[in-house]
């Protein structure tokens, strides 16, 4: 069998790799992702991801619907393909667009569910025991000092208060009503940590 556009030895269907190539839709290889400017999150789909492989793995997905194999190094630009045992590399044409992530962006409205305060005239010690536990991006927090001691807001109460018992550090909690949600209310905890409490 010959290609039907050249009529050399037809090795893809009915064309030949190089004609099979220039038929190739080059839009296939045109992705826009958004990436959130503070955590570096990137949307692939409709989910925001940590793992930037995560782009590889949309992409290839979705070059798997008309190639029998797509490998992809979204950071290099580079994707090779594979039709009937034969392979084509092209380049990778990725945009990104700067965008605020949902967390990031009730982060960055003063959105919080817990706040440690740290009270005394020792406090930096502390700061650093319990910021050293937390990832920006998987739990996002702020630090704001203050004349009479800093506070740290997290997003989740949750891994707030996890990290101060893990610590094993001695604090006060209070809990106020913050809102409510579809008929369900949601509290702000604030944790309050001296460090004279915790040098004896």
């Amino acid at each position: 069998m010959f290609c039907i556009d050249c009529g050399k030895p037809a090795e893809i269907d009915v064309r030949c790799r190089d004609c099979y190539r220039k038929r190739i839709d080059r839009d296939l290889f045109k992705y826009k992702f958004q990436i959130c400017p503070s955590c570096e999150k990137v949307k692939v789909g409709t989910e925001w991801k940590e793992n930037h492989r995560a782009i590889d793995r949309y992409i290839e997905d979705r070059l798997r619907r008309y190639f029998d194999d797509a490998r992809v190094d979204s950071e290099e630009r580079i994707v090779i393909l594979t039709k009937q045992n034969i392979d084509f590399e092209f380049t990778l044409d990725i945009e990104f667009e700067e965008r605020l992530c949902p967390t990031c962006s009730r982060i960055s409205g003063g959105y919080y569910e817990g706040e440690i305060q740290l009270r005394g005239k020792y406090t930096k010690g502390l700061l650093k025991a319990i910021t050293s536990m937390f990832d920006r991006i998987e739990n996002p927090y702020s630090v704001k000092n203050l004349k009479e001691g800093t506070d740290i807001r997290f997003f989740s109460s949750k891994k707030a208060l996890e990290t101060v018992r893990e610590l094993g550090l001695k604090y006060r909690l209070s809990r106020k009503l913050h809102t409510q949600i579809q008929g369900k209310r949601k509290y702000r905890l604030t944790i309050l940590i001296r460090d004279d409490d915790n040098n004896n």
